[in-house]
């Protein structure tokens, strides 16, 4: 039970595992070159909005309060974008990675283990087999013996107390291949 436990969890670990990874990817619109752990070379919605936002103000004039604060929401929406960008690289090397070792190293182990845990099961339930036909074997092999043995015996003490005549002669009869004294 605690054995059927313990895979199941690793069955559910697994598919799980695959569905956050996937929708992870999805909500983040990862693109293989972030996920390679290579900096994309182009810019992110915020940051072209940020450089939108500078060129406008660099138009209308840095001395200019409009101008000046275009220039300054600009380069505020550059950091976004860059910090937008360090955190998808950050979140594919530190949370889609593991998730990744675990579905292609771990669990390919677990499924080895599993296997070789259900082939030995299988040979010990062979094994029980064959040595409960044993013992039944030899359990049979005992009783012919003994039951030889006493109707042996019963022949005996009957020919000895027949010939000694310190009985009654008595019929040994024959039924169904088993000898009975009457």
């Amino acid at each position: 039970a605690h054995l059927d436990n313990l895979l199941t969890r690793a069955e559910s670990s697994k598919h799980w595992t695959e569905k956050i990874l996937k929708q992870t990817e999805v909500i983040e619109e990862f693109l293989y070159e972030k996920l390679d752990k290579k900096v994309p070379t182009r810019m992110n919605n915020h940051e072209l909005l940020g450089q939108s936002m500078i060129d406008s103000g660099n138009e209308f004039g840095p001395g200019t309060a409009y101008g000046n604060a275009l220039i300054k929401c600009g380069e505020t929406e550059k950091q976004i974008g860059g910090a937008e960008r360090e955190f998808i690289q950050s979140s594919a090397i530190n949370f889609l990675t593991p998730f990744r070792n675990f579905l292609e190293g771990d669990f390919k182990t677990i499924l080895k283990e599993r296997k070789l845990l259900q082939n030995k099961r299988l040979d010990l339930d062979a094994a029980k087999t064959k040595l409960k036909k044993a013992k039944m074997a030899d359990a049979r092999a005992l009783v012919s013996y003994y039951c030889l043995f006493k109707y042996d015996l019963m022949s005996v003490i009957f020919l000895l107390n027949f010939f000694t005549n310190k009985l009654p002669p008595r019929q040994l009869v024959i039924r169904d291949g088993t000898r009975h004294l009457l």
